[in-house]
């Protein structure tokens, strides 16, 4: 491993941080090609209006397949007037009046 090297660490020490890295979401592993660091996305306001309440939690893999979350990422549930939504954490920003 090129990184451990160049950092002079142990290659377990390695594979604990880039698993640290993904756990939080920073980064992305592609199996046989590496790790990258995350793009920065443009967040998609979400507008509330009247009482609602929010709620952050690591999403069902059901919701991790449909809105294509990389490992670590979180999602906001927001219910407010009938069904729940949920929205990925790292690309929604909510707003209140």
């Amino acid at each position: 491993m090129r990184l451990a090297h160049e950092y002079g660490v142990g290659k377990d020490t390695l594979r604990d941080a880039l698993a640290q890295l993904r756990s939080e979401g920073l980064i992305r592993t592609v199996s046989r090609d590496g790790s990258y660091v995350r793009d920065q996305v443009e967040p998609v306001v979400v507008r509330l209006q009247g009482p609602a309440r929010l709620r952050a939690r690591m999403p069902t893999p059901e919701e991790q397949k449909r809105l294509r979350l990389g490992e670590g990422i979180p999602v906001i549930v927001v219910s407010a007037e009938g069904e729940p939504r949920v929205f990925p954490g790292h690309e929604t920003e909510i707003e209140v009046p």
